[in-house]
């Protein structure tokens, strides 16, 4: 009885599946499917996208100093890279200069290279050099101009150094030393007539200290040789130059220095009385030199001045000397002649 029902079960679900059945839509055409053939297409590969790089931002550059001591970058910290420090800038060689080394040793060593269109009183103190060393006869304004450009490359050419015209340490190290050549001029020469400077009142110098020993030597002055070209210096030229036969300006130009010291410069005929280059001369309000210098020291050694010597013969300083006159029963009349210069350097 159990496989009757069974069976009719069976017969009953195949009956319902059999309602199920679609048939095929006869306007269609039947699909074909060869062996070398894929259905629906062979499937096309999908294309890789790359991503869009991110622009980097470049750091702007900072100032280089002592706070500015990290040049690394996000990247380097990404990687775990310590930041390093920046060097600090080295100077370079300055251009068209072949005398010296670098320009960083010239400044560390204080001398600043000096060349055409520089300016200022290093400029002012080098063309005093060269006056003195009778390369340079231009006025001293501290301009670095095509004169004194021509100054340092004729000394340069004389103390065997390269002669480029520029100021450079090598260049700058000899000319202020005691070993420096001077310009060699002898007298009657052309060389001569090109290499004197003219002199007049307020001049100073060893320039001046030559003409103030040759009209000693010749009678003509009897102050004391200290390079300034004053009003004593300025009667003593005048008188040589009556006696010679040039014009009595009392400013001793090529023609007067030409004759100064020639062989045939003529003697005084009455020499001044104590005419001695190492004579003392007397030092009055408004005076300068290295004698006021020394009147100072040693006003401040006996304790009549304070502060610090510097050259000048001031108020201060006259103030101080009638002290030391009143103190020591000389006339009080505050200029340092020969008597109180005495007195001053022989007190204890």
């Amino acid at each position: 009885m159990k496989r009757y029902l069974v069976l009719a079960m069976l017969i009953a679900l195949l009956w319902v599946l059999s309602g199920c059945f679609v048939s095929p839509d006869p306007t269609l055409e039947p699909l074909e499917i060869t062996s070398n053939e894929v259905p629906f297409g062979t499937a096309q590969p999908l294309p890789t996208l790359e991503p869009t790089p991110t622009p980097v931002p470049t750091p702007s550059p900072t100032p280089d100093t002592w706070q500015n001591s990290d040049q690394s970058t996000w990247q380097d910290w990404a990687k775990d890279v310590l930041p390093t420090s920046t060097p600090r800038t080295v100077a370079t060689i300055a251009p068209n200069a072949s005398s010296w080394q670098t320009s960083s040793s010239d400044y560390n060593a204080g001398y600043p290279v000096l060349r055409l269109g520089s300016t200022g009183s290093d400029v002012a103190d080098l063309q005093a050099r060269l006056t003195e060393l009778r390369y340079y006869s231009g006025v001293i304004d501290g301009k670095y101009a095509a004169g004194t450009q021509q100054a340092v490359a004729e000394f340069q050419e004389k103390n065997g150094l390269t002669a480029d015209g520029i100021a450079g340490r090598q260049t700058q190290d000899l000319l202020y030393s005691s070993s420096a050549q001077a310009k060699v001029i002898a007298a009657g020469s052309d060389a001569a007539t090109e290499g004197y400077i003219l002199l007049k009142e307020g001049a100073s110098g060893i320039e001046v200290r030559k003409l103030q020993a040759r009209l000693a030597e010749l009678g003509y002055y009897s102050g004391g040789t200290d390079g300034l070209y004053g009003s004593s210096t300025t009667d003593a030229v005048k008188a040589f130059q009556r006696a010679n036969g040039l014009s009595s300006d009392g400013q001793a130009g090529v023609q007067t220095q030409t004759k100064l010291y020639s062989a045939n410069a003529i003697y005084a005929s009455s020499p001044v009385t104590t005419a001695d280059p190492n004579a003392a001369r007397t030092l009055t309000l408004g005076m300068t030199g290295n004698d006021v210098y020394a009147l100072q020291q040693r006003l401040i050694e006996l304790r009549y001045l304070n502060g610090v010597p510097d050259g000048v013969f001031g108020e201060e300083t006259q103030t101080a000397l009638k002290a030391f006159q009143k103190n020591n029963g000389l006339t009080v009349d505050g200029n340092a002649g020969s008597s109180t210069q005495k007195r001053l350097y022989g007190s204890a």
